[in-house]
């Protein structure tokens, strides 16, 4: 995910300056919303498919990308590599 400049102030009591934040899934529109979307599908496939030894490992993994890749590393070596 991308850091956005906030600015807004939903109160007005304390005036508060802009500041960063994570884009969220709200923040998103048109195409980036469509690769969010798939992203997360991607994510609960491989979520879906692992074995649970594996999952703690991924489980914190923000796409499905680094996901895929710690889970290459893992498997490095291993029987469960084709």
């Amino acid at each position: 995910m991308k850091t956005i400049m906030d600015q807004r102030n939903l109160t007005g009591n304390p005036p508060v300056p802009p500041f960063e934040r994570d884009q969220e899934e709200a923040d998103l529109t048109g195409d980036d919303k469509k690769h969010f979307e798939a992203d997360i599908d991607a994510m609960n496939v491989i979520l879906l498919r692992i074995l649970s030894d594996i999952y703690n490992y991924v489980d914190a993994c923000k796409t499905a990308q680094t996901m895929w890749q710690r889970i290459q590393k893992l498997i490095q070596g291993t029987n469960l590599r084709k």
